[in-house]
């Protein structure tokens, strides 16, 4: 057994239970492992936040519940004082097929990074809102390394980047501000103008399935 300390958190508002069978895939997939598998309740308020990225434009409720469970399971992974964490969404399934494999996967990555993104939907290249040129390009056959990939359905990350993650969130959070769940990675800075280094799949069926109406709206909006 590993003496590091790993978990993996998902995100399941019941109210959505046909995604406990997406829930019962990633238990499953952790099962009789060394990560620490937890279920945490998704969010559901009527507290208005602003979008951080845009002065002066409110939230849906949809990206708030979203965005406040994914601070939630950042603030869980630190209490629980993981090396490194898994962070899934409801809408998301594990098809890979088994722990194992996944785990090989990740470790056979040589590149230096700070979040793998395990589901692949999508990603922007070119201006975005604040400037900055977007990229993304391939550094293997099954590997992209993008700095605006979309979708926060299944990612992985380690102790020092959870908890610029949370600090990032928290401190818009106390603004009455918010980054959407997606956004967050794509702004949060190891210090100032510096990014995180992001990498996702190639292949949005490798790791993961998502569930399909998500790729229809990042589609629609991209």
């Amino acid at each position: 057994m590993s003496s590091l300390r790993i978990g993996a958190i998902a995100i399941h508002s019941k109210e959505y239970c046909e995604r406990q069978k997406n829930i019962e895939s990633l238990q499953n997939l952790f099962k009789n492992t060394d990560v620490e598998f937890t279920v945490i309740d998704g969010v559901f308020t009527n507290k208005k936040f602003f979008d951080i990225r845009y002065p002066g434009k409110f939230l849906t409720k949809g990206q708030i519940g979203v965005s406040l469970a994914h601070l939630n399971a950042l603030k869980l992974a630190i209490d629980k004082d993981y090396d490194y964490c898994y962070f899934f969404e409801d809408d998301v399934a594990a098809i890979v097929p088994n722990y194992v494999t996944l785990k090989k996967w990740i470790d056979e990555i040589e590149y230096n990074h700070d979040l793998i993104l395990l589901t692949n939907v999508g990603m922007y290249t070119g201006q975005g809102h604040d400037e900055r040129i977007h990229t993304a390009h391939h550094i293997r056959p099954d590997l992209i390394q993008s700095t605006c990939p979309f979708s926060t359905g299944a990612y992985y990350t380690k102790r020092d980047i959870i908890k610029i993650l949370f600090e990032t969130q928290i401190t818009a959070y106390l603004k009455d501000k918010l980054y959407i769940a997606d956004g967050l990675q794509i702004h949060c800075e190891k210090q100032p103008g510096v990014f995180l280094t992001l990498l996702t799949p190639s292949n949005k069926d490798l790791l993961f399935s998502v569930d399909p109406s998500v790729i229809s709206i990042v589609n629609k909006f991209s």
